[in-house]
């Protein structure tokens, strides 16, 4: 059972921006069952994936008006 409960904070599709920049991003993958539970998002503005932790600081999900 992950940490998070049946409630993850993320989910594959969700729309999510850089805390700093404010880049646009999507989650692409969520990994809430791990004991170190993580989510990767691939950032408009790079190529690749970059994995965070789920409780991260770094990643903001998206208003529904953005």
């Amino acid at each position: 059972m992950s940490i998070w409960g049946d409630a993850s904070p993320w989910f594959q599709g969700q729309r999510v921006y850089g805390a700093i920049d404010n880049c646009p991003g999507t989650v692409v993958s969520v990994d809430a069952f791990s004991t170190s539970p993580v989510f990767a998002v691939r950032w408009e503005d790079a190529v690749g994936e970059v994995i965070y932790p789920h409780d991260t600081i770094m990643v903001r999900k998206a208003w529904p008006w953005e």
